[in-house]
């Protein structure tokens, strides 16, 4: 099995990423296909490794917190996108456009000085 040894700390990292998205345990691990019990074992560094596919989609949650197209892709045609995906696109959303609009802000602010 091709995948990547969890090292010291990276429990923190997981949880931190999971609850920027405002998931419980399931949830997360419904997106990146993997069970509860798999993400309590990566948060509480449990399991020693991660097989790559989970690993690319826990980098690219990473790596991209505002793009909802992602979560979208991550889940497996078929299973259905539950109201909870769909609520926490609705917050990356709004998130993404205060940000739009605080930037702009700033932007306006400091050419004025």
């Amino acid at each position: 099995m091709k995948g990547y040894t969890i090292c010291p700390g990276f429990g923190k990292a997981f949880k931190r990423i999971r609850d920027h998205y405002g998931m419980s345990m399931k949830q997360f691990g419904k997106t990146l296909g993997i069970s509860s019990s798999t993400c309590h074992r990566y948060e509480h560094e449990i399991a020693k490794r991660m097989p790559e596919d989970v690993y690319n989609s826990l980098l690219a949650l990473a790596m991209y917190p505002e793009d909802t197209d992602l979560l979208y892709s991550l889940v497996k045609e078929g299973d259905s996108i539950d109201e909870e995906i769909l609520r926490l696109q609705g917050i990356i959303d709004r998130v993404a456009e205060e940000n739009k609009h605080l930037k702009a802000l700033l932007t306006e602010k400091w050419s004025e000085e």
